[in-house]
């Protein structure tokens, strides 16, 4: 078993999408991610605080199912051949896309514990922030390219991510980054798997429009609403998806670059 508390001031951002995806393979659901499951059986950790957590769950498996879909259209339909997945964690998406190139960007300690848990993984690792801009270098493909922010930007300021956004329109062409955003509403606040002073939300917006004010060089290519999708695994919090601008509480976004 593999101990995992020194990563202490990371550890849930890293684990509780994990678990639920691990959570929801093994249920049978929406997505299937065996390596999930394996990864989840080598780690050593209490998960009894997090596992009834069943909305976490639910929106974590659309999240997972909606950014699948986004890299299979991009290989479809956008001659995507490169994958940046910024903030990787333990995410194992890459088995699932065997036939790309996969770099994957995350802090220095997160990298070493994806190469002992993951040790088929054959992505080109960067040992770097995402706002530590020299992974622009790092990235040699610099046309249909598809980068990855799942479950990252929220915890950004505003600023940081238009600066990101920026440095991918200024040296990528005919490339995407595939995102997802709360509302401004709960800027401030916490998950509630995850502790408020480990990950405090710092960015949100009521509509993807937002995101490109003041931004050059980028458009909008597509929109999920995850809580419009699958209502039948929102049990009662399904009838919120009358009120009109509900949908845009939690939104998936794809920007592509306009050169």
């Amino acid at each position: 078993m593999v101990d995992v508390r020194h990563l202490s001031h990371i550890l849930e951002t890293l684990l509780v999408p994990l678990y639920f995806r691990a959570s929801e393979t093994k249920r049978g659901g929406i997505i299937e991610d065996r390596e999930a499951v394996s990864i989840l059986e080598q780690i050593d950790y209490d998960f009894s605080t997090i596992k009834e957590d069943w909305k976490t769950e639910v929106a974590i498996a659309i999240r997972t199912y909606c950014f699948d879909d986004i890299l299979s259209k991009g290989v479809k339909e956008k001659k995507i051949n490169t994958v940046v997945n910024f903030g990787a964690g333990l995410d194992a998406r890459f088995s699932r896309f065997k036939n790309l190139k996969w770099y994957q960007l995350d802090m220095p300690e997160v990298i070493e514990l994806r190469s002992l848990l993951l040790p088929q993984d054959h992505s080109i690792n960067i040992s770097k922030s995402v706002l530590d801009f020299n992974w622009v270098n790092d990235i040699k493909e610099k046309e249909n390219v598809l980068f990855i922010a799942e479950g990252l930007f929220m915890y950004f300021s505003e600023a940081e991510v238009k600066e990101i956004l920026m440095q991918i329109s200024n040296n990528f062409r005919h490339s995407y980054i595939a995102f997802d955003a709360v509302s401004k509403s709960v800027v401030g606040d916490g998950h509630k798997s995850i502790k408020i002073d480990t990950a405090p939300i710092k960015w949100g917006n009521y509509k993807l429009d937002e995101v490109l004010e003041n931004t050059t060089g980028l458009c909008i290519d597509d929109v999920y609403y995850p809580y419009m999708m699958f209502k039948r695994k929102w049990k009662w919090e399904a009838y919120k998806s009358l009120f009109p601008n509900y949908k845009y509480q939690y939104k998936i976004g794809v920007l592509k670059t306009t050169s």
